[in-house]
């Protein structure tokens, strides 16, 4: 085989082993609410948590502050009625600055949440104005195991419907000395940047690609040799 028909078939099949493992299949995002407003700051707009389906059963959950105010969110809490029957809990990973781990079961009644609802509280080692919180500007992701017949699209439903939610405790709101508020999980429509296509259809896109590929090197003309009589 040459070797210039045979790199862009390595390149294709290697692309489509490669597609199949690391494009997530689908994302959504959720907002959050101000439920205390112990203040006159209400920095819920800065708060996004991206959800992306990672593979392999897993869910993957990244909590970003992106904004001009200081806020530290210091506490995450995951529940409501069909939490602990959809998902369960994998790993976390601290970016630099931030520093959580899994914390006893915080109370949320002033969210109107039950005792039953709070399934898993992730805490800070340390909390308060710049130090182990997810500072404006910082993020953290929690990685999920999908519960053994569910979907991801099952876990979208669940935000939508209310059947699980996300509770945050935010505190240093307007920096050092600042207030604390409580924050509760909205839904929001995918975002058009967050629309990845299905691994079947980018496989789908291939193998059509490979085809094409295949069928123009069966269909070159070979090349004519005048025969020369001397």
């Amino acid at each position: 085989m040459k070797i210039n028909s045979f790199v862009p078939a390595l390149l294709v099949t290697t692309s489509v082993a490669f597609a199949a493992q690391v494009i997530p299949a689908q994302a959504f995002e959720l907002g959050f609410t101000n439920r205390t407003n112990n203040g006159s700051i209400n920095v819920a707009s800065q708060f996004k948590t991206s959800i992306d389906d990672i593979g392999s059963g897993k869910v993957k959950f990244t909590f970003n502050n992106t904004g001009a105010k200081d806020a530290s969110i210091t506490e995450i809490n995951f529940g409501k009625t069909d939490f602990n029957k959809f998902l369960s809990y994998s790993s976390l990973s601290n970016t630099t600055g931030v520093n959580f781990k899994t914390d006893k079961l915080a109370n949320l009644a002033s969210l109107g949440w039950t005792k039953n609802d709070t399934a898993l509280t992730f805490g800070v080692n340390n909390g308060g104005y710049q130090k182990d919180g997810v500072d404006t500007g910082e993020s953290l992701s929690i990685i999920f195991n999908l519960a053994s017949g569910k979907t991801f699209s099952d876990i979208e439903n669940g935000f939508k419907t209310g059947t699980i939610a996300i509770a945050t405790h935010v505190q240093s709101i307007g920096g050092s000395g600042g207030y604390s508020d409580k924050f509760e999980s909205t839904y929001q429509a995918t975002s058009p940047s967050k629309s990845v296509p299905e691994p079947g259809t980018i496989l789908g896109l291939m193998a059509f690609g490979m085809g094409g590929l295949l069928t123009r090197k069966n269909g070159k003309k070979e090349p004519v040799t005048a025969k020369v009589t001397v």
